[in-house]
């Protein structure tokens, strides 16, 4: 097939649609760290690192670290001057001497630069010619310090070869159009013309599963914007590979498997408890057993994990090494919480834990009360006893709660932090955000929280954020932005639980 646009170009065409970045929680170098000490590694301190981001476009990801480590350095590179200008805007409206991008190719990137305690490539791997593929794990081996974590994300097989169909469908229908914008019009006109029809046969008696998966991805493709679709559908390299190839591939450039970002696709499967022992008989090694879950669950994507093979890691999972973390979470019982009954605890995303230990459910009563705080282990531990009607032994309820902490992070349930979040749970007397919260707020109409979400906020919010720098009571907010008392506390609540205000 003809290609839309060819490869040369890589740099001009994110010139033209620039790729504008936001704050991706999975590769900040405290989940790195979390995910590493886990497994047995000693990573180095995120207080003092320095971390490198390939593909680093305008810094959104990497300007929010900086702002909230301000002893340790990072570097970004990115092939788009446009977007690396507009990030070193950001940067110097920011006043941050911590942070550096630079317009390179990863070829440019060499051991001048020095090592890197974290490497973060995140949607680079798969849409770059095979000999980039290779450069970006030589880099990962020659500049990642001995302790160091790499985040690599890549799209995988078998998920994509369904989705792969609609790409060659829009990339067939973009050859006919010239210049970025007349491609991705192209595209979404074909999506809107074959959606309804195929949304209609999945519906009918006659339809199918085939049906069915054109016409969601052709819904997915047509719910992105611009920037997405053209890069992820229209470019001329997008190729997934299956994960052991990648693993392999590592492993020659002297690399291996430490887990994945999202630590609950390592654990939690679509499939039931019975299939999950299977593939446990069938497949005692790691890697095989990751490739057949990958197989059996349709998986598209992936962020892996790497360290140097020299690393001993430790594949036994330990609760002791959840002594030192500090643990978050918002779920709630589902039903009355009993000191003598099994509790299932639920949040917002649908993630469940089940639990008969009382100093479990008293702990996660703690923490949904905290939120969105992470409490320190021993803090968690006091506070979860303060709430016991009955003691049990001291060395078993520590024990226990480890291991329940444990199990909910590896369901998604539990979030499991280095250290506590310096955030404010209530909005004090003068109420604060930090600098680069408001920054981009103001801007953006989002920002990101002080646990490296992107958060989407209404005009309103937004405006209101843009003003929270601690020298303001309620009643000097309301008189600048018009609005009643009652209308500030409520935005104020909701800036508060989603982690964007500081004390």
């Amino acid at each position: 097939m003809t290609e839309a646009h060819p490869r040369e170009d890589t740099a001009e065409r994110y010139d033209t649609v620039p790729y504008w970045s936001r704050a991706f929680s999975q590769t900040h170098p405290a989940r790195l760290t979390t995910i590493g000490t886990l497994f047995g590694m000693d990573p180095p301190p995120i207080e003092r690192c320095r971390a490198l981001e390939l593909g680093c476009s305008d810094g959104g990801n990497l300007i929010p670290m900086a702002a909230r480590l301000p002893r340790s350095e990072f570097v970004g590179i990115d092939v788009s001057a446009v977007q690396v200008e507009a990030g070193r805007a950001a940067i110097a409206d920011l006043g941050l001497t911590n942070l550096a991008l630079e317009a390179l190719n990863l070829s440019d990137l060499d051991a001048s630069f020095g090592e890197f305690d974290y490497i973060i490539a995140h949607g680079v791997y798969s849409w770059v010619p095979e000999h980039v593929r290779d450069q970006l794990l030589a880099i990962c081996r020659q500049n990642l310090s001995a302790s160091g974590i790499a985040y690599v994300s890549y799209n995988t097989y078998p998920g994509w070869h369904w989705r792969g169909i609609a790409r060659e469908l829009v990339r067939y229908r973009a050859q006919q159009a010239s210049g970025a914008q007349a491609q991705i019009q192209a595209a979404r006109e074909l999506a809107d013309e074959l959606l309804p029809a195929f949304a209609s046969e999945a519906q009918s008696a006659e339809g199918g599963a085939y049906a069915t998966l054109i016409s969601q991805e052709l819904e997915r493709l047509r719910d992105k914007d611009d920037a997405y679709l053209f890069h992820e559908y229209l470019e001329a390299d997008n190729d997934p590979v299956y994960f052991h190839q990648f693993v392999e591939r590592a492993s020659a450039r002297g690399l291996q498997y430490l887990g994945e970002a999202e630590f609950k696709s390592m654990f939690a499967g679509e499939g039931s408890a019975a299939a999950a022992q299977a593939l446990d008989r069938l497949a005692p090694d790691l890697i095989q057993a990751e490739q057949y879950r990958d197989i059996l669950y349709n998986r598209t994507f992936r962020q892996t994990l790497l360290c140097h093979q020299e690393v001993s890691l430790q594949r036994r999972l330990s609760p002791e090494r959840v002594k030192p973390l500090a643990a978050a979470s918002q779920a709630q019982p589902t039903t009355e919480a009993s000191d003598h009954q099994a509790v299932t605890f639920a949040d917002a995303q649908g993630n469940t834990l089940t639990t008969q230990a009382p100093i479990a459910k008293a702990a996660l009563l703690a923490l949904a009360q905290a939120w969105p705080q992470a409490l320190p282990f021993p803090q968690l531990l006091q506070q979860a006893r303060s709430r016991l009607l009955e003691r049990e032994d001291p060395a078993r309820e520590e024990r226990q709660l480890a291991e329940q902490l444990l199990l909910g992070y590896s369901v998604g349930l539990v979030a499991l932090h280095g250290r506590a979040l310096p955030l404010a749970a209530t909005a004090g007397p003068y109420p604060m955000a930090d600098a680069v919260s408001r920054y981009q707020a103001q801007r953006n109409g989002w920002a990101t929280n002080r646990r490296h979400q992107s958060i989407d906020l209404a005009q309103a919010e937004s405006q209101l954020l843009a003003l929270l720098d601690g020298s303001r009571d309620r009643a000097d907010l309301a008189a600048a932005l018009g609005e009643p008392p009652e209308c500030i506390e409520q935005r104020l609540a909701r800036l508060a639980r989603d982690a964007l205000l500081v004390a």
